[in-house]
């Protein structure tokens, strides 16, 4: 179904010689509900997304390859919702940053957070930090090898799972912003597709609750409620309310992987902006 005007994204331009104006709190916008999202393009010239790329392909020593655990493909990092070891996940999102760097550069990394930081207001978006200190982990780098692709959910769903419990008791409102940088996108497919359904819908239980996996499932839900292909490419950056939107990655069509690099943003309490993944 056609999209509705309502479901659409505002554009930022970070590309060369582009003056993206003044710092936006875009970040507690979308955190509350005031707006679906922001693209922003050219955060990563297309060399160097590729550069990176070509780096966690073939450079695994410094951050480790996890299998993904729900989608055909790897993680580099970890993501704390499929976590079973907190110890070893905040051991390794303490030595994460000068890892990442060895591994991208640090280019990739500090274009990032400066992106962050203006759509926070210009507040830095530091990694959330648990009750003994401890940082999250600031990003992860995905692939997802051809064939793969994510089931409809919300991300709202995860913030009830126990490796959650500390940080979500913080988190006002009890949301998360998803952000993520496409560093290669697949010959077709692998589209982040964001549906007209919200959490809080009838529709939206029931389908969550029944089958969400099947073709013919997938292919009711396409038909039934309307959705938007994000427009993003290698580069750009995308800051979406994933907490109360539906939300899939179509099947990565090709021979080339889809690999993106991302996380989540939510605001503690006291103001702060944090993120983690």
């Amino acid at each position: 179904m056609e999209a509705p005007s309502a479901l659409r994204f505002d554009e930022l331009d970070f590309g060369p010689g582009r003056a993206p104006g003044p710092a936006a709190s875009v970040l507690r916008d979308v955190l509350e509900g005031r707006r679906l999202g922001v693209v922003v393009r050219g955060v990563l010239p297309l060399e160097l997304a590729a550069q990176a790329v070509r780096s966690f392909a073939g450079r695994q020593a410094e951050i480790a390859a996890n299998p993904a655990e729900y989608y055909e493909g790897r993680v580099f990092g970890r993501l704390l919702t499929t976590e079973t070891e907190l110890e070893r996940y905040f051991d390794e999102a303490g030595r994460f940053a000068q890892a990442f760097d060895a591994v991208a550069g640090g280019e990739v990394r500090a274009r990032i957070d400066a992106v962050l930081a203006h759509l926070g207001g210009g507040q830095p978006v530091e990694p959330a930090r648990d009750a003994r200190g401890r940082a999250y982990l600031a990003l992860s780098v995905r692939e997802m090898l051809p064939g793969g692709s994510i089931l409809p959910h919300y991300e709202n769903e995860a913030l009830d799972c126990p490796q959650m419990a500390e940080l979500a008791a913080r988190l006002t409102p009890r949301a998360q912003v998803s952000v993520y940088v496409p560093l290669q996108v697949p010959q077709a497919g692998g589209i982040l597709r964001l549906y007209a359904l919200r959490e809080e819908h009838a529709k939206s239980r029931a389908f969550m609750t029944g089958d969400r996996q099947s073709p013919a499932a997938l292919a009711a839900l396409d038909a039934e409620v309307a959705y938007l292909d994000t427009p993003v490419g290698a580069g750009d950056l995308l800051v979406f309310d994933a907490s109360r939107y539906v939300h899939r990655v179509t099947k990565v069509e090709g021979a080339r992987s889809r690999w993106t690099m991302g996380c989540f943003v939510g605001r503690e309490a006291g103001g702060a902006l944090v993120r983690w993944t």
